[in-house]
């Protein structure tokens, strides 16, 4: 959900031997957050990318287990067909 735009944001409390953070605007989302030093990327955007990498590996993984049946019937056949062929 994203903040009011009109709204200030909540600055984060200080923490010992932190950097000073600055309010950003994501430019893919309009996503409201603090950058630091170490953290300067879209929390947002980082987690819709590693959504997008997990469905990808998943459909991946779905597509190749159901190929594998196909892929030993295939094999069974050559076989059957070339032990026929040898007799």
């Amino acid at each position: 959900m994203k903040p009011d735009p009109e709204e200030p944001m909540e600055q984060p409390g200080p923490e010992l031997g932190s950097v000073q953070p600055e309010a950003r605007t994501c430019q893919v989302c309009a996503t409201k957050f603090f950058a630091t030093a170490d953290r300067e990327f879209c929390p947002v955007c980082i987690l819709r990318e590693l959504i997008a990498r997990n469905l990808q590996r998943s459909e991946n993984r779905v597509q190749h287990l159901s190929q594998q049946p196909a892929l030993a019937i295939r094999k069974v056949r050559r076989r059957f067909a070339d032990s026929r062929t040898t007799k």
